[in-house]
């Protein structure tokens, strides 16, 4: 771990060795070099000063995906800013809700680009925590709100660094790395995986379009033009693709050649792994973290891949309590040097870990020979007539292909049971709801028991998702009655 206070002076060193290096490609725009990168955010960080913000201010970015957008977290990380992403998608009433909450200094708006792009006029002298004898804040990331209301999570610039220099090593980032960053920039796997993992291995990063349905038919234009090779998926982009996929030699010929194909965000069913393995001969390699903890803190390496087995090694410096077989599996509690410095409430800065240092992770699991294996989520572990069902045990069966997109278990309350399991899918165009549910009937009756076995199947045109494609299944329990 390096020294507290040196989280930025690495980051400063390394950008100053690897300046000449190419760092960040944009398809026909001019390729920056990592010392023409450092530059421009360095201007940023200055013309924030001249504009007012001094030491831990903070700054709302509510911007679409960009060069723009990366250069300010770099910049946030020079001048001891504090850079807080939202999606610039968000309803109004929410972006107040927001601010309320973070209370920022200033807001980088596409409308307002003009002044904080602006060229400094003048040669200010930032105040660095190497001058005041503490660290700001760098970063805070509202966590999805799945399941409730968002938490501002708190993270300094070495933490970050840190846990990215943990996970680029896992990830075997290098020189030769060309890494697509197609996620959402405010949410952590855009800024932590796709960014800062990069950044500190010396790799390369090839900027496209925010990955959407739309675009589908056009996804790999960019990364075979571009010459990349590490690509990080949802387990709900793996299964776009797929779907999206039409008989072509070459693009297998191009992925065959990847470095890695990484699944984050949530978890990832045997099925989806089958289907992307099956489709572009090639395994998803899943891999594990939270952002409280420091980000992706596992990864399979390619023969855990193939076998589909566990969510890959952790190193040393990271410790984790967890079960000692599957039938013992119990609540991950993990502590790392990268943790979060806590949670922002009510202005206010809550710790989020036990009296130990521990962060609750919500996830169940155990850990066998050094690996570390899943069996899901406190949440997802529903009691039903006294007996205890996993949801992800029914959403996994369900997604083995019987003529539907995606699919979604939900517990609802239920005045007998306790519980009662709904399950939402989205059927394929081409199959009648009649094919479908009793294809899915004949799988969970010969893999569920009858308690286990959903209550109701309800066809739905879309499923809410958050920006990388987690299902909110809260507003599935508002919006259907159910």
């Amino acid at each position: 771990m390096m020294n507290k206070k040196t989280g930025f002076s690495y980051l400063k060193e390394l950008f100053e060795q690897n300046s000449s290096k190419p760092f960040l490609y944009q398809f026909d725009s001019p390729t920056l070099s990592y010392g023409e990168f450092w530059d421009k955010a360095e201007q940023y960080a200055i013309r924030f000063a001249e504009l007012g913000l001094s030491f831990n201010d903070r700054i709302l970015i509510q911007l679409e995906n960009s060069q723009n957008f990366l250069m300010l977290y770099l910049a946030c990380a020079i001048g001891g800013y504090t850079a807080c992403p939202i999606d610039p998608n968000m309803p109004e009433i929410r972006i107040k809700s927001v601010k309320d909450q973070l209370k920022p200094r200033y807001t980088c708006l596409d409308a307002n680009q003009s002044e904080w792009t602006a060229p400094p006029t003048t040669k200010l002298k930032l105040t660095r925590e190497l001058e005041t004898g503490q660290e700001s804040d760098f970063l805070i990331i509202l966590s999805s709100g799945t399941t409730g209301t968002p938490k501002g999570i708190i993270q300094t610039v070495t933490s970050i660094v840190e846990s990215a220099r943990s996970f680029a090593n896992l990830a075997e980032h290098d020189e030769s790395t060309v890494v697509y960053h197609h996620f959402p920039m405010f949410y952590m796997a855009g800024v932590f995986n796709l960014f800062f993992c990069p950044a500190v291995a010396g790799s390369r990063i090839v900027l496209g379009p925010r990955f959407s349905p739309i675009q589908m038919f056009k996804f790999w234009e960019i990364p075979r033009k571009m010459g990349v090779n590490h690509l990080t998926l949802t387990p709900t982009m793996a299964m776009t693709l797929t779907e999206f996929y039409r008989t072509d030699d070459s693009l297998l010929e191009h992925i065959g050649r990847y470095q890695a194909f990484v699944s984050t965000g949530s978890a990832l069913y045997d099925s989806v792994a089958e289907r992307f393995q099956k489709t572009f001969s090639v395994p998803l390699r899943s891999c594990y973290g939270v952002t409280e903890v420091g980000g992706s803190i596992t990864l399979q390496t390619w023969e855990e891949a193939m076998a589909r087995d566990s969510v890959g090694r952790f190193s040393q410096e990271i410790r984790i309590i967890a079960g000692e077989s599957a039938e013992s599996a119990m609540e991950l509690r993990v502590k790392t040097p990268f943790m979060m410095r806590g949670y922002l409430f009510n202005g206010e800065v809550v710790q989020g870990v036990d009296s130990e240092g521990f962060f609750h992770t919500g996830d169940l699991g155990y850990i066998r020979n050094g690996s570390l294996f899943l069996t899901g989520r406190e949440n997802d572990l529903i009691k039903k007539g006294g007996e205890f069902v996993p949801l992800t045990m029914i959403e996994d069966l369900a997604l083995r292909d019987h003529g539907i997109l995606d699919a979604a278990a939900v517990a609802a309350p239920d005045d007998f049971w306790g519980n009662k399991i709904v399950l939402f899918y989205i059927p394929r165009p081409d199959q009648t709801l009649e094919e479908i549910e009793r294809s899915l009937n004949d799988e969970f009756a010969k893999n569920l028991r009858k308690i286990e076995h959903p209550d109701k199947l309800i066809p739905v045109p879309r499923l809410p998702k958050t920006s990388i494609g987690k299902t909110i299944k809260r507003d599935l329990i508002k919006r259907y009655t159910i």
